[in-house]
Formats: C-alpha cells, structure tokens, sequence
C-alpha cells in the first residue's frame, strides 16, 4: 500500500482514535517504515503493537499461518534488538535482525572458524542426510571395538550417535545431486526414510525413534528401490527404481489416499536426484537433463523434460543441480554456467539468479554448487561450491548480476574435498560440514562463517 501522494491527510488521519487503529491493521510493515519517516507526529502515531502485527503477516506469509510470536522466542537476535525481544516483540526483532546483519555484512563484517570434527574409529564414508530439512549430516565410520559400521549426526557445534533399527539403512534423495537445507522458525520433525533388505521403505522418526512402515507394493520384478524422497510435509513419498530392461521407474506414494499416484518409466534417464511437492509432483535430476512428472496426470504420466542450459562439465558429470528446496518454494536449476544458480519460485514465477564468476580454485576440479541453505523467510541463501568457495546472498535486492552478493569466504583446505554440506541458523550463522581425502584417509571438517557485527572475535 504505497503512501506517495497521501501525507497531507495523515496528520488529521491519525489523530481520530478511533478510526486510525482500523486503517492501521492494513499497512505492512514497510508501510509503517515510511510512515515514520512523514513526520515526529506520524512517528508517535505507529505503536509497538502495529509494528509487532505488521512484522508477523510478513513472516507468516513466508513461514506459513502457524507461526505465533512465541515459536520465535527462541530465535538468535541480534544484540541491537533486544530492546524489542525484551517487551515480547519477538516478530519486530526478528526483522529487525535481519535488517542488520545484512547491513553490517555488506559493509565487510565477517569472521569465520574452521576445526576439524573427530569421530572415534576409521571414517568409512560422509554422505548427505536429505531428508533432515535443516541440513544435517550423516557420518559413515568403522567402529574398532564393536566391528562394525557406525552413523553419527553432525550438526553445527557437535555429534552425536545415530541408531536405525537392525538391518535398515537410509535411502539417499540423489547421488551427487545438489543438497538443499532450510532454516525453519518453527520446529520440522526429523525423519528419514529407511529400508530393509527387501527393500521395504519405511518412515523412521529421529525424535521419538518411532518406525512406520510404508503400505507400498515391493518392486517385484521392476528392478530394486534406490533412491526416494518425502515432500516438505510428509504427505509424499517419491521413489525411483532401475528397471531390468533398462530406463528408471518413478512412483509416487500418497500417504494421506494410502495410494500410487503416479508410475512412470524415464528410459534415457540416469538419474542423479529426486525431490517431490506436497501435491506430489515429482522432480528427477540426471546428468543430461531435468525431469517433472505430474501426478495430477495419472499411472504412466509423461515426464515434462527441463534441459539444461550447457552441456555438463565431465569433471563433475555426475553432480546435478535439479530439485525442490525443503519447503517447496524454489526448483533449484543449473544457470548459464557450471558455476551458477537458478532459483525458479513457485509461487510467485520470478526467477533468481546467483551467479558465481569466480574461476574453480587451485588444487581442486569442479566449480559446481553442492550445496545450498536458505534462511528463514527465505531472505537469504548461502551456497558452497565443489571447490571450497562460499557465497551468501540476500535474495531480497538483484542487480546487473543477478541476486546481491553478501558474504565471500573460502574452506582452510588444500586437499581434494568429498562432500560438502551448508546450511544456516538465524540470519547470521552459515555452517559448512565437509569431508576431505589426505595422506591419513577420509577426514571431516566445519567451517563456521558469522555475519554481522555479533560474530565472536
């Protein structure tokens, strides 16, 4: 609701008690912004509780309905907002953070550590856990006193051990696909999906170590299941299977109509990564092109192709960059180049570039993004590259480039990295999980990078 042109009848406007808190209601919050700006009695007239309301309908136009001021009590603000979380003004402060970290960002206030993560044993292998949304890690390693393989969570600060029911291990959503994180302002359930040796996929919940198996129809004679996906509420399980004759097998599994709703067979694809929306539609990355099948179409819908803009790197041709972000407003799509993003939004249509013109860095082969994280309220996303390079950017403000670059940083690592793995917290944290290969083997790192002016010394 733009305000040019109307100052001259706000003065009267606001001084009738008891019309102006009803007019109130329908000004964002950038509107009250401007309005502060009109004058010292229009400052007066906005209200900590107009400020408070306005900065909620934001959030929850981005976050969803069920967000309340009490789910950000516990947010990380920064220290120059505490006045505001101080009196319960929880939503003011949350955008009031925002607004300086990105200020004090771009103006060169960075710090950033890096330590190694030590787990007990032989690391064996460092994989991707996809279907945490919030983007952490499972570590892989040989256990010298029990035998055997062991599974840690890696998160931001520390680790911790992962049990999965005997016998079941985790389905992967790709295989050097593009990993997507997203910080939520209202807790996820963590949960995986498992399968045992037959196969049969299940939901395992990592918070109440709770086991629902699937009603699905086991493969058969199609081919084995290796590669499935859940859509950001659970509703929808995406599966793909090889076929014995050749091509990939899609399916889709409504948990809600306890049904398939869709089996499709891809037979030029090899894919790489599958992602899938609350209403089902289903995305397959493979090294050549793109896939989405819509489920709305019935079995046997036909695959709607999305090539890529370049022929792929063959340094790197098994990383595609081709899925939903974990709360379904983005389809992350390779750019012009191998080092760039394409940020198609759902909702709104509009695309978002994040180009990368840096060259790959000395010592390493693929300039590809790995991994990406997005903020709360998607008003930022942090990206880590193949190579170690870390770019931050507020999707927010684009210039000639495309979105605004924020933050630059680069992983401490000379030898040839294995995964990375990126996700945020708050506005003003970026952690990066990464596995490296040495003269000692397989070894794990994070890097910490802090935006802003509250970033530890």
């Amino acid at each position: 609701m733009p305000l040019t042109g109307v100052p001259s009848i706000l003065p009267g406007l606001i001084r009738r008690a008891d019309e102006w808190p009803s007019v109130a209601q329908f000004l964002s919050l950038a509107d009250l912004g401007r309005l502060c700006a009109v004058s010292t009695a229009c400052r007066d007239a906005v209200t900590p509780t107009m400020m408070e309301r306005a900065a909620l309908d934001l959030i929850r136009r981005e976050e969803g309905n069920a967000v309340s001021g009490d789910d950000l009590r516990q947010f990380r603000f920064h220290p120059a907002t505490r006045k505001w979380a101080d009196k319960g003004l929880y939503a003011t402060a949350c955008m009031a953070s925002l607004w300086h970290v990105c200020r004090e960002a771009g103006e060169g206030s960075l710090a950033m550590q890096q330590a190694s993560i030590a787990l007990p044993g032989i690391m064996h292998r460092f994989d991707l856990l996809p279907q945490v949304q919030d983007g952490r890690a499972i570590a892989w390693h040989f256990d010298l006193e029990q035998h055997r393989v062991a599974r840690h969570l890696v998160g931001d600060t520390q680790q911790q051990p992962l049990s999965l029911p005997d016998g079941y291990a985790p389905y992967p959503c790709g295989a050097g696909g593009i990993g997507a994180a997203k910080a939520f302002l209202t807790p996820r359930p963590a949960g995986l999906l498992i399968g045992d040796l037959q196969c049969v996929p299940s939901l395992y919940c990592l918070d109440t170590e709770t086991l629902t198996p699937l009603t699905l129809p086991l493969p058969g004679g199609e081919g084995r299941l290796f590669m499935a996906a859940m859509s950001a509420h659970r509703r929808c399980v995406a599966m793909a299977t090889w076929r014995s004759d050749g091509g990939c097998l899609v399916k889709c599994y409504d948990r809600v109509r306890d049904c398939l709703s869709t089996d499709t067979l891809i037979a030029d694809c090899w894919p790489a990564q599958i992602s899938v929306s609350e209403s089902g539609r289903i995305f397959v990355g493979s090294p050549l092109s793109g896939y989405a099948i819509d489920t709305g179409a019935g079995p046997g819908a036909r695959p709607q192709p999305y090539p890529y803009p370049l022929v792929p790197d063959p340094s790197c041709l098994t990383e595609t960059v081709f899925r939903l972000s974990p709360d379904e407003r983005f389809l992350i799509r390779p750019g012009l180049d191998g080092g760039s993003l394409l940020l198609d939004d759902q909702r709104s249509g509009h695309y978002v570039f994040l180009p990368r013109m840096e060259p790959v860095r000395p010592g390493q082969q693929c300039r590809k993004p790995a991994s990406i994280a997005f903020s709360a309220l998607n008003a930022l996303a942090a990206v880590a590259y193949h190579d170690g390079l870390i770019l931050v950017f507020d999707l927010r403000h684009e210039d000639a480039h495309g979105a605004r670059r924020l933050a630059r940083a680069e992983l401490c690592c000379i030898e040839r990295l294995e995964r990375l793995i990126i996700r945020m917290s708050g506005f003003d944290q970026v952690h990066t999980v990464f596995g490296y290969r040495s003269d000692r083997g397989l070894s794990l790192g994070r890097h910490t990078l802090h935006l802003g002016l509250a970033a530890p010394d």
